[in-house]
């Protein structure tokens, strides 16, 4: 849901046309768990959401050290600008 109010593209029309393969979804669901915790059910707007996020309110990923030792260098010194 996040990539599709991002982007505005369907992930089933980018899946349907091969545009995205499986191992993006991945990589970005292993991201929103890193930062965001274990994933729920929900339905939104009558659609079911298998890995909805709870995000809590205030939240600034610049808060927050990355998940990769790529950028943890410059979180640490305050230089990553987001």
């Amino acid at each position: 849901m996040i990539f599709e109010w991002a982007t505005g593209l369907s992930l089933k029309d980018l899946h349907d046309r091969k545009a995205m393969p499986h191992a993006d979804l991945r990589k970005i669901n292993k991201i929103l768990e890193f930062y965001f915790g274990k994933p729920y059910m929900t339905y939104i707007l009558g659609r079911k959401v298998p890995k909805a996020y709870r995000v809590p309110p205030g939240w600034y990923v610049s808060r927050h050290r990355p998940m990769t030792l790529t950028l943890f260098h410059e979180y640490s010194t305050k230089t990553l600008n987001p």
